[in-house]
């Protein structure tokens, strides 16, 4: 959550209204939640909205039920569907991809394995981009512009608690060879200060998918 952006100080003016009128008009005030979901021109304000409205650390805290935040993460999913159109959320929305996926999944999987589907069977290089989009963008003042680090392994887990490894890893051999993903060793960035590539990715997700298949998992 940005206190930086303009976007983010509005976000966070929002969300000092909704905690200050709380005790009122519950009901009301989630309707308002609703509208402000669709209603900001701008996906990344309503996101960030959406953002702010879920602080708390305790039940208490939370302006929302969890069954109220699931619908808010519905409405935010489907605009998302809609405006991403024929390039997909992996593709429109990489950075917002994590909540909005893992919400998806768990309000309805079936649903969202479709999507994915669907989205990897139009063209076997969409498993890259899918891929990527779970690999951590970074920003630092060692370099000028944000880049995407390591499919660490806690990153991987996380990607195939989501998506079938097995179709993923098929996927990725049907846009290269296992020779090509064999031909040079996969590398780290955080050791060999060498930059992100989409074959070096693939190998760190091959070299984590064989770990598990050597260790039976």
């Amino acid at each position: 959550m940005g206190f930086e952006t303009p976007f983010g100080q509005s976000a966070i003016f929002i969300y000092q209204i909704f905690k200050n009128n709380k005790t009122t008009k519950d009901a009301d005030l989630f309707e308002f939640a609703k509208e402000l979901m669709t209603f900001p021109k701008q996906f990344s304000f309503a996101y960030e909205i959406n953002n702010w409205l879920r602080s708390g650390e305790r039940k208490d805290d939370k302006l929302f039920s969890v069954i109220q935040f699931q619908e808010l993460a519905e409405i935010l999913t489907n605009r998302a569907i809609k405006e991403a159109g024929e390039d997909s959320i992996f593709e429109k929305f990489s950075d917002n991809l994590h909540y909005l996926g893992h919400t998806w999944a768990e309000r309805d999987k079936e649903s969202f394995d479709n999507y994915v589907k669907s989205y990897l069977d139009q063209n076997s290089n969409n498993v890259i981009s899918l891929i990527k989009s779970y690999v951590p963008t970074i920003r630092n003042t060692a370099k000028p512009k944000p880049y995407k680090g390591d499919l660490t392994k806690d990153r991987y887990t996380y990607l195939v608690s989501f998506f079938d490894k097995n179709l993923l890893f098929g996927k990725i051999k049907e846009t290269v060879t296992i020779e090509e993903l064999e031909k040079d060793e996969d590398y780290w960035e955080d050791y060999s200060r060498k930059d992100f590539s989409e074959i070096n990715m693939l190998r760190q997700f091959m070299h984590w998918y064989n770990e598990e298949e050597k260790n039976g998992r």
